[in-house]
């Protein structure tokens, strides 16, 4: 990125652009730079610029803008702007605002059926987390009556689009047998399509079920590990308490403490754990 002075020079040629596309695309460049600084005031001017981009008819910058907004990053939190900005976003066609708009949406108990509307919105222009959350929503009945089945194929949807969150949950529906017939194996699958996509909760289950099989604790200690370096607190702790019993992994006092620490640093809370 660009230093502070040179971003603010692009800003001032940008703000005097007579073509009216080239000004819209200079300023949410530029905006986005400045609002994306550690500066306060750099964060400012940017989240301004991006502003007047959006007023002017940029749907890329009434995103940004809105996400700042939400954000109370470059400015204060403006809540309801930032919605009528996702708002503009979206009415303009982008999928990405309706289904962002729609996720918010879902969490208030008021407008979440709004936010039904807007997901299914964005799900038709093929957004898939739209089908992961659409998913969410009829699984809880958030703006919707509540209905597994239906939460179980548009989680299917997503999952197949390769939606690592829609994955985890349809794993869970098929483990616990949740909107349809229960299938272990098919659950084992999602997972692992997760974990390999570099989910540290995907990791995780791959590795716990490894470990109730006898004899494949081996196989679940490289999961295990993966899952602690894209930082899985569960996992470090679950490394430390299998070097610390030995059996099918040797006893290893100085790598127990190792994964202890690496535990305590990604916030494992080793006297809450005692009580387990």
């Amino acid at each position: 990125m660009a230093d502070l002075s040179e971003l603010r020079r692009q800003a001032e040629a940008a703000l005097s652009e007579r073509d009216a596309d080239v000004r819209l695309a200079r300023l949410f460049v530029v905006g986005s730079e400045l609002a994306a600084s550690d500066d306060a005031v750099a964060s400012g001017e940017g989240r301004g610029l991006l502003q007047l981009a959006a007023d002017e008819g940029s749907p890329f910058a009434a995103l940004s803008l809105a996400l700042l907004m939400l954000a109370g990053r470059g400015g204060p939190v403006e809540r309801d702007a930032g919605f009528a900005y996702l708002a503009r976003a979206a009415e303009a066609g982008l999928a990405v605002a309706a289904m962002t708009l729609g996720g918010l949406l879902l969490l208030d108990g008021e407008r979440a059926g709004d936010g039904v509307e807007w997901l299914r919105r964005a799900a038709a222009a093929s957004e898939w987390s739209a089908f992961w959350l659409l998913g969410a929503a009829h699984l809880r009945g958030l703006g919707v009556v509540a209905d597994a089945a239906r939460a179980r194929v548009l989680l299917q949807v997503a999952a197949e689009h390769d939606v690592v969150d829609a994955q985890l949950e349809l794993a869970r529906l098929y483990d616990e047998g949740i909107g349809g017939a229960r299938s272990p194996d098919v659950a084992a699958r999602w997972e692992r399509a997760a974990a390999e996509a570099g989910s540290a909760d995907g990791c995780l289950r791959v590795a716990e079920r490894l470990l109730a099989q006898a004899g494949a604790v081996a196989l679940a200690i490289p999961w295990l590990r993966r899952a602690a370096d894209v930082g899985s607190a569960a996992a470090a702790a679950r490394l430390a308490k299998l070097h610390l019993e030995g059996g099918e992994v040797p006893y290893d006092a100085v790598e127990s403490e190792r994964w202890m620490a690496r535990a305590k640093a990604l916030g494992w809370d080793w006297d809450a754990d005692l009580t387990r």
